[in-house]
């Protein structure tokens, strides 16, 4: 026979002598010998490529009995002969489901602590297929006893985490991202000595605290870190008789950063991941009235006038539309709609 090995990732040839059959779960084995080899292999029958009878003669196995092949814990990876007591506690859900499907003849459940956890004892073997059992609850089962088997939870659940943490970062946060602090960094070493005094401040500040976001373990904290950077990066000191309003600031660095934008990555962020989001700031009044009225520079009508008409052109720059930001005027309605 021809069969899928799942550990060389290739198909070798066999002379295969069936001994038994098990089923576990969805998959099904065939335990043989191979070849001239006499102990037992369990071959998953779904990686047979092609079987056709064979001119070897058959070798059988009087002696091998299956279910003592299971019971010698032959399926679950024993680590020692005995059983072990465990001692978990159990969130509701999991007490539910054990109550039905008790895990052992003497499983005890206790009744819910003042935290609602409850308590399980139960006799069961202590081999790996056990503890992947556990680790099927989740956080809904915490280990108290066997104290090796408490600690394997406790160093999983830390790798879940970490990577976890890993993934939540930002795309642009992955080391080999252009749009990485370290990237960033580098870059602007190379090209410190170009900008001016103002410039160069300005980018300093922004990649500290683009470095602090890429540190942060929460999406809040990424969030905040990010934001704190983006304003960073466009705050400038000028003339007063010169200064904008800050509304008027932010606005000319966003289309700034559009024109900069060749691969749409902005259009994408705005047009496609936060549809949602964007439409809620067309009713929100209370952070409008801030932006407008706290510098004392429009009047209610004023303000109440600028506001419809930045719902009506957000509305529109929601719209189902083809091509770049470029194309919809440089951010201009996207400006409405954070800005209005």
């Amino acid at each position: 026979m021809d069969y899928l090995s799942r550990y060389k990732q290739e198909v070798q040839h066999f002379t295969v002598h069936p001994q038994g059959l098990v089923t576990r779960g969805p998959i099904s084995y065939v335990l043989a010998t191979i070849n001239q080899h006499d102990d037992i292999r369990q071959l998953a029958l779904h990686r047979f490529q092609t079987v056709q009878s064979s001119s070897v003669a058959y070798r059988s196995r009087p002696e091998f009995n299956v279910q003592d092949y299971i019971t010698e814990g032959s399926f679950g990876l024993p680590v020692t002969a005995e059983p072990v007591v465990l001692v978990a506690q159990l969130n509701s859900h999991v007490a539910w489901k054990l109550r039905e499907t008790p895990v052992s003849d003497d499983q005890t459940l206790s009744e819910p602590d003042a935290d609602g956890w409850i308590e399980l004892r139960a006799t069961v073997p202590n081999d790996q297929q056990t503890l992947w059992w556990i680790h099927g609850f989740g956080a809904g089962f915490h280990v108290v006893q066997p104290a090796e088997w408490r600690d394997h939870q406790a160093e999983q659940a830390e790798k879940i985490l970490s990577q976890a943490k890993k993934k939540r970062l930002p795309a642009f946060a992955a080391g080999g991202n252009a749009m990485s602090y370290e990237r960033l960094k580098q870059r602007q070493r190379a090209e410190r000595h170009t900008h001016n005094e103002n410039l160069a401040l300005r980018t300093h500040r922004s990649l500290s605290w683009l470095n602090r976001a890429e540190q942060a373990e929460d999406l809040d904290g990424q969030f905040i870190f990010l934001w704190i950077a983006f304003n960073a990066a466009y705050a400038t000191e000028i003339d007063e008789r010169l200064r904008l309003r800050e509304q008027e600031n932010f606005k000319v660095f966003l289309n700034k950063l559009c024109e900069l934008d060749q691969q749409n990555t902005l259009e994408k962020l705005v047009w496609q991941a936060f549809p949602a989001t964007y439409g809620c700031c067309w009713t929100t009044v209370c952070v409008s009235k801030l932006l407008g009225l706290s510098d004392g520079k429009l009047s209610h009508e004023d303000w109440q006038q600028r506001f419809i008409a930045g719902k009506q052109r957000a509305k529109i720059a929601s719209a189902p539309v083809t091509g770049s930001c470029r194309d919809k005027g440089k951010l201009g309605h996207s400006g409405s709609i954070l800005l209005i």
